[in-house]
């Protein structure tokens, strides 16, 4: 799914917001 990917990779520039958020 590229929206998931896409979602992860916000996550990864976040940092701790990406644990916080399980999408």
């Amino acid at each position: 799914m590229p929206w998931f990917n896409k979602k992860k990779q916000a996550a990864s520039k976040k940092g701790t917001r990406a644990i916080q958020q399980p999408w």
